[in-house]
């Protein structure tokens, strides 16, 4: 047997052997993307909303009781989730609530860390109240802590009284 045939053939075994180990880290490197930095994360999870309010929550009732029109604009400048606050936005977007309930939302949720334990499927795990809607509510989970967000829609014959808010519970 020639050894220069040997030596050709030996670099192209080595390449084939070597092919799905190269792939596979390839694949799952590119697949684990970092989380934004947490200064960040606030602005990531809530584009497209405006920070109208940030109170103490209060634990006496269940958060989708919750009468934001009680709330106070207690920590004004804070820009982080913080355990035990409440936080009121308004939605700046025209992104319709099916989409930000299933897609957008949960999907920034996972962007910056927090594990999503419920959120709507479908259309049909919406609530279609007679005026506004339709609403919904997300449940999420990030650094130990548990957080609720769902929304409300204020209606007016007026235009300009009409407005959509996302309330966000964190404990």
């Amino acid at each position: 047997m020639d050894i220069n045939v040997l030596n050709r053939s030996a670099p192209r075994w080595i390449t084939l052997a070597l092919l799905p180990t190269l792939l596979l880290c390839a694949g799952v490197s590119g697949c684990q993307a970092r989380a934004p930095a947490e200064n960040q994360q606030f602005q990531v999870l809530f584009d497209g909303f405006q920070l109208m309010l940030v109170d103490d929550l209060q634990t006496k009732m269940p958060i989708e009781d919750l009468n934001s029109s009680t709330l106070r604009n207690t920590y004004p400048a804070e820009r982080a989730l913080v355990s035990a606050r409440v936080y009121m936005f308004r939605k700046t977007t025209a992104t319709s609530n099916e989409d930000l309930a299933i897609k957008v939302l949960p999907k920034r949720l996972v962007v910056i860390g927090a594990q999503v334990t419920k959120a709507p499927q479908s259309s049909k795990d919406f609530i279609y109240p007679f005026i506004g809607g339709p609403l919904f509510v997300i449940r999420f989970e990030k650094g130990g802590h548990h957080g609720t967000m769902f929304n409300r829609v204020h209606t007016s014959e007026q235009p300009s009284q009409q407005w959509e808010e996302l309330i966000v519970a964190y404990k």
